[in-house]
């Protein structure tokens, strides 16, 4: 585990772990005997220090700017910035005093057709023996880069490529940054930013087929560039980081979400940000050396393996499944459902098969029996009868009751809004089917409808993230049936509300870029439950409803997502969006 808690930053960071409070302001990434570690300036003992870059690693951002300092060129070391305590920069990564001791920013963007810089430290650093290379990232992106030769190894491994070949040699830095921009009007990239790095992780190509590839890039290169330009070029030196790679996977795959902060490019995540959200609750140890099995059961036991990383700040939707390790077998122990026993499975083969891990994977899933005994043992029925119940995201609406504090003393609470509507929350996650059997539970006490609040994802790419609230009277589930119901809310007058079909999706691992190409014409939006209550609702012959904030969008980028929705505007969106809905409660 990192044991690093405070870290300053051009854009504030701040990193999370365990052990005392300690000021340190990161200043990049450093490749040591093939392992990546976190260059940090300790601010208190005024001193440049390297942490291995493993474990979790939690990660947020902090409004405190400072100057990044600056790289020496001659010793080929980092350089605290000498007026670090008392200068911040507006936006820009060093201050001015900095940037003129390098004097190797004026040679950023350099096409080498003629030399921008009078700096003669940056001069003689040119004017040493330079490489251009090829570099191989996920989804078959190509990028072009120039290094001085005696750290072209590094600079590699510093891109976190798949794979790299060198092309060319120079004399100098100049030459080597004129081929470099020849390459790139041949439909080569000159950058690659962290997001889309983290994002495309995994290659389904085998070193044979990459090693071709490449091959095939440098014969076309070899073709097009000019004559005069040839005679650089060499050999091609392929490197296949077959090693770095499984670094990267194990490292960046399990802390992508944090690691993005660190990242100026804001991109959407969301696919392994997923991810990395849900197994940051889960015990490191069903991902170690040690265990060689794990078993995903529906077996709602909190007696042990409860994870310290299992949030403690919320009142409800906290309690996420136990791990119970027996020898070299874990145990993971969901709330009985079929959908949440299903959903962490395909999380756990997902993520394993990032990591490039092997490992025996069994399911267990629970019968209806069952999943209907482990509800009626809760508190369910003391829930007080009313004719209106509003299950989801209820503490978002508390002001809408009179009531101080949260009433029950088991897994669900609630409070009262009127005589007729009452505020339902649950400790537990009740992903897909449960909310389904909930509702049928409900219904048996007399309940006359429920009302679904929460967030969901959207497929169509005019709405914005936590600009709009979804909902709609009709759901698809995946083996082609569908439910449709009277909406209450089908005609309230609000331009932030949006009417739509719904698809019901077991996992978010099943929400792939083709899902969402043969889907986003008809489906509107997408979660879990939605069609599962519906469709018991319709059953037990209730009323249902939903009011959904739109979280994330994967038809289209946006700057806000799941990754980043504790976001200040975020939240000041949403409690917007928290009105309206709370608006509309009030008048059914």
């Amino acid at each position: 585990m990192l044991k690093i808690i405070y870290i300053l930053y051009l854009n504030g960071i701040i990193i999370i772990g365990l052990g005392d409070v300690m000021l340190r302001q990161f200043k990049g990434i450093k490749w040591i005997n093939n392992i990546p570690n976190f260059i940090l300036y300790d601010y208190e003992n005024n001193i440049i220090e390297y942490k291995k870059v493993e474990g979790v690693i939690d990660i947020k951002k902090e409004g405190l700017k400072k100057c990044n300092g600056y790289y020496d060129l001659v010793t080929h070391k980092y350089v605290v910035c000498p007026n670090f305590n008392s200068s911040e920069s507006d936006n820009v990564k060093q201050c001015e005093t900095c940037s003129n001791i390098t004097g190797f920013n004026e040679c950023l963007g350099c096409d080498g057709k003629y030399c921008r810089t009078t700096n003669s430290i940056a001069k003689e650093f040119c004017n040493q023996k330079h490489v251009v290379y090829i570099a191989l990232f996920g989804n078959n992106k190509f990028k072009v880069g120039t290094a001085a030769e005696y750290r072209k190894y590094s600079r590699i491994l510093e891109q976190g490529a798949i794979a790299s070949m060198f092309i060319a040699e120079t004399l100098d830095g100049k030459q080597a940054r004129f081929i470099e921009h020849i390459i790139s009007k041949l439909g080569y990239v000159l950058q690659v930013n962290s997001s889309f790095k983290l994002k495309n992780l995994v290659i389904d190509k085998d070193r044979i087929e990459i090693e071709n590839i490449l091959k095939k890039h440098y014969n076309n290169i070899m073709n097009d560039i000019p004559d005069a330009l040839k005679k650089f070029l060499i050999s091609p030196e392929i490197n296949y980081c077959e090693k770095i790679n499984k670094i990267n996977k194990s490292i960046f795959s399990a802390n992508d979400m944090q690691l993005s902060l660190l990242d100026d490019n804001i991109e959407n995540t969301y696919d392994i940000n997923y991810l990395f959200h849900f197994f940051l609750k889960l015990q490191d140890i069903i991902f170690s050396d040690l265990i060689s099995e794990i078993r995903v059961v529906g077996n709602y036991d909190r007696s042990k393996g409860i994870s310290v990383k299992e949030k403690n700040d919320k009142t409800f939707n906290y309690k996420r499944p136990t791990v119970f390790v027996n020898g070299d077998v874990a145990t993971i122990n969901c709330y009985p459902g079929m959908d949440y026993v299903y959903h962490y499975a395909s999380l756990v083969k997902t993520y394993l098969a990032i990591l490039g891990i092997k490992k025996k994977i069994t399911v267990q899933f629970p019968t209806v029996q069952e999943i209907e005994n482990q509800l009626m043992r809760s508190n369910i029925n003391e829930i007080p009868k009313c004719k209106t119940v509003i299950l989801g995201y209820v503490q978002g609406f508390e002001y809408l009751s009179n009531t101080e504090n949260w009433l029950g003393t088991g897994d669900f609470l609630w409070k009262r809004i009127t005589d007729d509507k009452i505020l339902v929350g649950c400790k537990h996650s009740y992903w897909g089917d449960i909310a389904g059997y909930i509702v049928a539970a409900l219904a048996r006490k007399g309940v006359k409808r429920v009302i679904y609040v929460g967030k969901l994802g959207t497929l169509n790419k005019n709405y914005a993230p936590n600009e709009t609230i979804a909902t709609g009277n009709k759901s698809i589930f995946i083996d082609g049936s569908f439910v449709e119901w009277n909406n209450v809310f089908e005609d309230f007058n609000s331009d932030a509300i949006k009417n739509g079909i719904h698809y019901t999706l077991p996992s978010i691992i099943q929400e792939t870029k083709e899902w969402v190409l043969q889907n986003r014409e008809e489906i509107a939006f997408v979660d879990p439950e939605i069609g599962h209550m519906a469709k018991s609702a319709m059953q037990n012959g209730i009323d249902y409803s939903y009011l959904h904030i739109i979280s994330d969008n994967l038809s289209k980028k946006f700057s806000e997502d799941l990754s980043n929705e504790r976001k200040e505007d975020v939240l000041i969106k949403r409690k917007k969006l928290i009105k309206t809905i709370g608006n509309c409660l009030m008048d059914i």
